[in-house]
């Protein structure tokens, strides 16, 4: 019994003799003093100042005139703009007698109202003076002319002019041609003016435009 108590106790000296000693835990300074480890930053994409470069429209073909009427109304814009009437209507206001529109075509054309067209042109420009359509009616009598067609002729529409008191007249004529679109021959109107001085009958000014015939029974 004696044994078994001293052998008890010898464990209980082991045992507490082991608690006993100190477990070294380093120094607690070193754990709050550590440097962080820094968590690497993926690199942002810079941002792109470059400006979008906008898609230019592409060019597109001059768009044909489909009115006979537009097409007058453009001839004439184009003679009023032009360096010979400038030159003409610098110092004063000439007198200008516009002749009819000759219809050369196989077809109807409504040629009075293309003279109005070119007439009305003419006079909200202010450049010209217009004729007294009585005077023309008279002299037009007295000529035994029966259209406007006979001053085309040069010396006819000189003779014309100076008895109807105009300096310069402007004529044309619509004739028909053909031209080629996407490879096939369409028919089209031809529009040719012309401005001429009454008093040497030289041409001061031409020009000439095109118009798609859309309908052959005429316009």
């Amino acid at each position: 019994m004696k044994k078994h108590l001293v052998a008890a106790v010898g464990m209980s000296a082991l045992l507490l003799g082991g608690c006993a000693q100190q477990v070294d835990y380093g120094n607690i300074s070193d754990v709050w003093n550590k440097p962080e480890t820094n968590v690497p930053v993926k690199p942002q994409p810079k941002p792109d100042t470059t400006t979008p470069v906008k898609p230019q429209p592409k060019p597109q073909p001059p768009q044909q005139k489909t009115d006979l009427n537009e097409v007058a109304e453009n001839l004439t814009e184009n003679m009023l703009a032009s360096a010979a009437v400038k030159k003409i209507t610098s110092g004063a206001e000439p007198v200008l007698f516009v002749s009819s529109m000759q219809n050369k075509t196989t077809s109807h054309v409504n040629s009075k109202q293309l003279l109005n067209t070119v007439k009305e042109t003419v006079d909200d420009s202010g450049k010209f003076a217009s004729v007294d359509s009585s005077r023309v009616k008279e002299v037009r009598q007295q000529l035994n002319f029966s259209s406007d067609d006979q001053l085309v002729n040069q010396s006819t529409a000189i003779q014309f002019g100076n008895m109807v008191g105009a300096q310069y007249m402007l004529y044309g004529s619509v004739s028909n041609t053909n031209k080629q679109v996407d490879g096939q021959s369409m028919p089209f109107y031809r529009m040719t003016m012309r401005l001429m001085d009454l008093k040497s009958g030289l041409i001061e000014w031409s020009d000439k435009a095109d118009a798609p015939n859309t309908n052959p029974q005429g316009w």
